[in-house]
């Protein structure tokens, strides 16, 4: 290939480099900007003084590296990718993505990574130098004599190995949802004051099982319970009456109703039921705002900080939903309103929601 002046064969050529070797997977061009337009043009010019080539915003997608510098052994391929939280590390959605997802997919890519941040700069340029030239050293070093264990046997291509990211689970931190089983209570017929007490028997022990549980759900686990899969509007003021006698505390969210055991108290609650098994799994709106804001708490705390919208498709994921239709976003947007009036998050001006730890 190296006996023609052809533009797609040249193409050809590097994108078989790539794929063979893995390593420094953009070459040194004439046409990278080397100027860039904030922090890193700063970090770029200070390496240059220091006798290194370092161009700005090196990439072909949206993703740039912020400033990489060139291998003073082979200068036409990278030796060092530096981010300097630009504008790649801020569009991207979370700190866990921002901190170890981007590095990683550089890493196996084939790149080294090295991180600066401007108010370790700020506060002092020449060790945050140091630490960069630093970096630069130990990994001309690595290039310079490579592990016998990484060698690759000639005409062998290597298979690209993306560092694997371990995600955390969180659902270790939560409590099991245990739902209850519908079990006959009676017949249809039985369903009225004659059969008051087993109705409310009925009630009290799906609150003991389920509660803090949907008046939705309650309702149709009852009626199950006796039969019923059409209940009339005699048969609804029995069941309302019922839940009434039972003592169940209720609180609103939105069009919901949520009722609660009495030694229950939703201000105080904490638990998160986010495991369970499919058949037992509930829908995000059959949830009451406050365990849905502990959950939230539980993202936050790993996350940090993150955009409105990431949160809540993490919180549906947490409770095992995967689409987000409007009446999950309804839902999990009553959850963040719990989770800010318990002091859980906070709001920033982007729009991002942020952790805090005021509890």
């Amino acid at each position: 290939m190296s006996r023609t002046r052809s533009d797609g064969v040249e193409g050809l050529k590097g994108f078989l480099d790539f794929a063979a070797k893995g390593r420094s997977a953009l070459a040194v061009r004439s046409n990278t900007s080397s100027a860039g337009k904030g922090f890193e043009s700063v970090v770029a010019e200070e390496l240059r003084k220091r006798g290194y080539t370092a161009n700005c915003l090196v990439g072909c997608s949206d993703y740039k590296i912020d400033v990489a510098v060139a291998n003073p052994d082979k200068p036409d391929t990278y030796l060092l990718a530096i981010s300097c939280c630009g504008a790649s590390w801020y569009k991207t959605g979370t700190a866990k993505e921002r901190h170890i997802a981007q590095a990683g997919v550089l890493k196996g890519l084939g790149w080294n990574t090295a991180t600066v941040y401007i108010l370790d700069w700020l506060d002092n340029k020449e060790k945050a130098v140091r630490k960069l030239e630093d970096e630069i050293n130990a990994a001309l070093e690595r290039y310079r004599h490579p592990e016998t264990s990484v060698k690759e046997e000639p005409g062998k291509a290597t298979e690209l190995v993306f560092e694997k990211i371990e995600a955390s689970t969180l659902t270790d931190s939560c409590s099991e949802y245990k739902a209850f089983k519908v079990k006959e209570y009676g017949t249809s017929d039985k369903f009225n004051e004659s059969g008051e007490t087993k109705i409310i028997k009925c009630v009290g022990d799906i609150l003991e099982k389920e509660a803090p549980i949907s008046r939705t759900v309650l309702k149709k686990k009852l009626f199950a319970c006796f039969g019923i899969t059409r209940p009339g509007d005699n048969m609804k003021k029995t069941a309302d009456t019922a839940i009434e006698k039972s003592g169940a505390v209720s609180t609103a969210a939105g069009d919901n109703e949520f009722l609660w055991r009495t030694d229950q108290d939703p201000e105080q609650y904490t638990e998160c039921r986010a495991v369970y098994s499919d058949d037992e799994k509930r829908s995000v709106d059959e949830i009451p705002p406050e365990e849905l804001a502990n959950g939230i708490r539980l993202i936050m705390e790993d996350q940090i900080a993150m955009q409105r919208d990431d949160l809540i498709r993490e919180t549906a994921h947490l409770f095992g939903v995967t689409r987000i239709t409007d009446s999950v976003t309804a839902a999990v947007s009553l959850g963040i309103r719990a989770a800010k009036h318990r002091g859980y998050v906070e709001f920033g001006e982007d729009g991002k929601v942020s952790f805090s730890e005021q509890k």
